[in-house]
């Protein structure tokens, strides 16, 4: 698990979950009306975005290495998991 990823521009830099959630804009969506956001809980980031999506991919590999006999490689990161969370607040 990462927190940004394995590659890119911010691989090797330190994250934490308002920095995933500002970049990703879910803390724009999590506020009341004519309010300004408020940053959400580490719900998203770490818990969701984090533990959910590793928790998945830990299942998923034991599934097909289960059917299969392969081992397979679980890579899960923070931000993108909290991305992919902060999808159904647009729908």
């Amino acid at each position: 698990m990462t927190g940004w990823g394995q590659d890119g521009p911010l691989a090797r830099r330190a994250g934490h979950d308002i920095n995933y959630n500002r970049n990703v804009w879910n803390a724009a969506y999590i506020r009341a009306a004519e309010r300004t956001p408020v940053p959400p809980g580490n719900s998203v980031g770490d818990m969701g975005g984090g533990g959910l999506m590793l928790a998945f991919g830990v299942v998923s590999a034991l599934v097909e290495a289960r059917g299969s006999g392969r081992g397979q490689t679980v890579d899960a990161a923070m931000f993108e998991g909290a991305a992919l969370l902060g999808t159904s607040t647009l729908s």
